[in-house]
């Protein structure tokens, strides 16, 4: 975000936009109204244990709730977990816009931990400071998220480090902060920091000492005074206008901060860690017409009216038709869906049965091979994991031992006691065998 007067910043903060955050196992929803008098929370909504589930069916979810809230169009901003990426703030003093990425990209190797890997990395200068935040991580795990929200058919516009989100949340619906700030969130189990001071404009931090202590550390580093009042960055943030019942203060602060970033991301401070491939745009031609109107409104507010109405009703008939053209082959598809799968099904029932009749067969060649003249069986009992059988041999007891040696038996003993019989000694064994693969599988 350039250096620009707030009054003029202010009028040019118009827009629609949803926010995301990664809050552990779950996903917090956001979308936010940006307007020059300030902001609104239009909906907030969480989904729960998305790594557990199918990319496509929360995907589902999320579609109904954009479809619900008329946002369907709306690229959303995404803040990721702080674990994986870091943000440093440098200084390069009076660089010239167009110079600061070369200036950045020659210090890139000093500013992470991941050595020779490959990285993702985002600068943008923070206005009237000659400061540049550059924000880094690893471009697998970006690559790792992108491919997430790709498979769940979301649109999204930027992920983005919390400390970017926050900083132009702080700005974006109202005057710029005069004051330092020091502000904390607890998030995934982790403590993050926020601060803003005359020796730092801009400090970001994970730490894991307690709170006290983490507050303290971060005015040091601030160069504070001790009477300035740590704050829970849901305090240190703009109030909404409006927010959903119930939900002033339960909602996602962070998924609000990006909320406000996708509503208007040339306003906000441009940290953007995914890759130009991946994003996607929300169309900022639906607001053309209203400026126009604007301009306009004392002439043609009747003209524009009906001629809108005229055509919510086109489009509607038009939907509709489409709708009615593609029900029939889309209940077509679902129902050769549910023969498929019960096709499937009935082929490895299949499978399933005639590997155990193989099995079966070999179990009994086995023995065959095992139990030679002058022994004989009497009676044999095939089971899913065990086989009995008895029968006359010269020397039964070494049966048992001819049986665990094979690959087919195992946990092989007599049932009662050795009897005598016209071919020696009469015997009944129980052994045990493996239970049945299943899918044909041996």
């Amino acid at each position: 975000m350039a250096l620009m007067d707030p009054g003029l910043r202010k009028w040019l903060a118009w827009g629609t936009g949803i926010g995301i955050e990664v809050a552990g196992e779950n996903l917090n929803l956001a979308l936010a109204r940006l307007r020059p008098g300030g902001y609104q929370v239009l909906a907030e909504a969480e989904i729960t244990d998305f790594r557990h589930r199918p990319a496509v069916e929360w995907g589902r979810e999320y579609s109904r709730w954009t479809r619900k809230h008329g946002c369907g169009g709306v690229a959303a901003v995404v803040v990721l977990p702080s674990g994986e990426m870091v943000v440093r703030v440098l200084s390069l003093g009076s660089l010239r816009p167009q110079e600061i990425h070369s200036a950045v990209e020659l210090q890139l190797d000093s500013l992470h931990p991941w050595g020779d890997e490959e990285i993702q990395w985002s600068c943008a200068p923070l206005p009237g400071t000659g400061e540049v935040a550059v924000a880094i991580a690893r471009r697998q795990w970006v690559d790792q998220w992108a491919a997430v929200f790709v498979e769940a058919g979301v649109r999204v516009y930027g992920f983005v480090p919390s400390a970017a989100a926050i900083w132009s949340a702080l700005r974006l619906p109202g005057p710029e902060p005069t004051a330092p700030v020091l502000a904390w969130i607890e998030r995934n189990g982790e403590i993050e920091l926020y601060g803003e001071g005359p020796a730092r404009p801009l400090l970001t931090a994970v730490v894991d000492m307690p709170l006290e202590r983490a507050l303290h550390w971060a005015a040091a580093e601030l160069r504070l005074e001790d009477q300035i009042e740590p704050l829970p960055i849901a305090q240190l943030l703009p109030r909404p206008r409006k927010a959903p019942q119930a939900e002033q203060e339960a909602g996602s602060v962070l998924a609000r901060a990006a909320a406000l970033v996708s509503a208007c991301p040339r306003l906000a401070l441009s940290l953007n860690l995914l890759p130009e491939e991946y994003r996607s745009q929300t169309s900022r031609a639906a607001y053309v017409p209203t400026a126009v109107l604007g301009v306009l409104l004392v002439a043609g507010l009747t003209t524009a009216f009906a001629v809108q109405r005229w055509q919510d009703r086109r489009y509607e008939a038009a939907l509709r038709a489409e709708i009615a053209k593609y029900a029939q082959r889309v209940e077509r598809v679902r129902q050769l869906e549910q023969e498929l799968q019960e096709l499937d099904r009935r082929r490895r029932a299949i499978e399933e049965f005639q590997a155990r009749v193989r099995r079966d067969l070999d179990t009994l060649a086995a023995l065959s091979q095992m139990i030679e003249p002058p022994a004989w069986v009497r009676f044999l009992q095939l089971d899913r994991d065990s086989v009995s059988l008895g029968g006359e041999a010269p020397h039964a007891g070494s049966l048992l031992k001819t049986l665990d040696d094979s690959p087919w038996f195992y946990n092989s003993e007599f049932v009662g006691s050795l009897g005598k019989g016209d071919a020696g000694q009469s015997f009944t064994i129980r052994a045990r065998r493996e239970a049945a693969p299943t899918g044909g599988q041996r």
